[in-house]
């Protein structure tokens, strides 16, 4: 019969020391990408899934409790916990990836299920990896390590077309689309180009009115690559905190966008093409972590904010929805119920054109010529027309490109700026110039009254409004340089011919 002395010296034989070795013998210590002290199961039939230091508390406890019978106390985990922290300091660094990771000629997508299963797309196909069965040195060399966060919602086995029935049309079907529609051929391109984490790719945006089913839509859209249960919340209240939020998410999202800032415009095209975070780390004042994210996304919103800069515009697919006719509309619960039973069979046929795009990516991009601003998402959209066969004026690049121009070109039209510009250069025979002072002084008649316009007051502020904007200014056939005569900064308007007439 044991004593209180026994217990207390099964207590004090496992303490810190033995549950930091008891945790090093299931784990390796690294340093991640994102600026993380982190633990990566070391058994490699388990889910490779990274995980923070101070996260395995209780994995801890459950493990030493079922193999030794032992219960920890809190402060003994704690202490261990520390000491596993600064280990990981001093460990080697480690690339970490949140649902998608190209890895070599190959693509891994994490299904986010208990298993650890991932999807491997090559140029020759797809297949479902289960740590459980693997064998060869070979393959545990090529697995990346994922890492999950409470966002990251489980993917259903995918199935293949020749099993399941279904195809890219039955998502079209479901969301209510003609084949011939330009909107399907955007909504699917962008599902393609989703898993190609290692390039920017634009943000995928839903304009309607109200009953045109955007919320629904993009949503649905959103769950065939990265299941969510609602749509997040409209940016630019704090931008840390947009930051941190959207680097929680594969792909981040927000609904019912009202109106946008200059601020925010420029943090959502830094977030496709990579934003930094940067942090201190725990228990210290100065040491910093800097990490990077990039990221796509959905948004929707009733009509294009204004505050949505050139750039930003350059960033986005833009999905406009009409809306429903009430003999079309059916119960969300029926779509929603209709989608979990084809999501399997969508997802593979979306991983059989992923295969396509990288059997040819390689080739086209060598090929590659006037490309857009979204140049690397372009190159996916050429490489999917390849596979498809639809290298033609309605092909998915040539569909992406004109919307793009078209968007750039509303804009334009749209635009109180540009207009006042316009008239400035058709007002001098198609070319003006001058300093950015008399510029100023010249549109000041072509002022809105909505004093919440984005409009120059100053001379500084005009020429970053014309570097910002050049984009826009470009679309509306006006092109904006800048030169020095006798010493004097210029800026020189010229209006294409064929937009010279009012």
């Amino acid at each position: 019969m044991s004593t209180d002395a026994d217990k207390k010296d099964t207590e004090d034989r496992f303490g810190a020391a033995q549950v930091v070795e008891f945790a090093l013998e299931r784990y390796d210590l690294a340093r991640s990408s994102d600026g993380d002290l982190i633990v990566i199961p070391r058994n490699p039939r388990a889910p490779r899934i990274a995980k923070e230091v101070r996260s395995i508390r209780a994995d801890l406890s459950r493990a030493i409790w079922h193999e030794r019978r032992i219960a920890v106390g809190r402060e003994t985990i704690s202490t261990a916990l520390e000491t596993l922290a600064g280990l990981a300091e001093e460990a080697t660094l480690e690339r970490v990836y949140l649902r998608a990771a190209r890895k070599g000629p190959s693509l891994q997508v994490d299904l986010g299920d208990r298993f650890g299963r991932y999807v491997e797309v090559s140029r020759y196909g797809w297949d479902v990896i289960d740590p459980l069965e693997i064998d060869d040195a070979d393959d545990v060399a090529a697995r990346v390590t994922f890492k999950r966060s409470a966002a990251t919602a489980e993917l259903p086995m995918p199935l293949p077309t020749a099993e399941s029935g279904v195809t890219r049309d039955d998502l079209r079907r479901l969301l209510g689309l003609a084949e011939d529609d330009p909107r399907w051929r955007e909504i699917w391109g962008w599902l393609v180009a989703s898993y190609f984490e290692d390039v920017p790719r634009p943000i995928l945006w839903a304009l309607g009115p109200q009953g045109s089913g955007k919320s629904t839509r993009a949503r649905m859209i959103l769950s065939v690559v990265d299941p969510a249960d609602a749509l997040g919340r409209e940016p630019g209240k704090n931008e840390r905190d947009d930051t941190t939020a959207a680097a929680g998410r594969y792909l981040p999202t927000w609904d019912n966008i009202g109106t946008v800032s200059p601020a925010t415009s420029d943090w959502l095209c830094r977030l496709v093409t990579g934003v930094e975070i940067g942090r201190r780390a725990l228990y210290t004042d100065g040491d910093l972590k800097v990490s990077t994210i990039r990221r796509s996304g959905v948004a929707t919103s009733i009509v294009l904010p204004f505050g949505l800069g050139a750039d930003a515009l350059e960033r986005l697919v833009l999905l406009e929805l009409d809306r429903v006719d009430e003999a079309d509309r059916r119960p969300e619960a029926v779509l929603w119920e209709e989608f979990g039973r084809l999501h399997a069979g969508i997802l593979g046929a979306l991983f059989d054109d992923v295969a396509g795009v990288l059997a040819h990516l390689s080739e086209v991009r060598k090929e590659a010529r006037d490309l857009p601003r979204m140049a690397d998402y372009a190159v996916i959209l050429r490489a999917l027309d390849r596979h498809l066969g639809t290298e033609s004026p309605d092909g998915y690049a040539e569909t992406y490109a004109r919307a793009v121009s078209g968007v750039m070109a509303d804009r334009a039209s749209s635009d109180p700026l540009t207009a006042a510009l316009l008239k400035v250069a058709r007002s001098s025979g198609g070319v003006w110039s001058g300093s950015a002072e008399i510029l100023l002084r010249r549109i000041e008649s072509d002022r809105p009254d909505d004093i919440r316009a984005a409009w120059p007051s100053n001379p500084w502020s005009l020429s970053s409004a014309l570097t910002r904007n050049q984009e826009t200014l470009r679309a509306a056939g006006l092109t904006v340089t800048r030169k020095r005569v006798k010493g004097a900064k210029v800026i020189v308007l010229d209006l294409a011919e064929s937009d010279e007439t009012p």
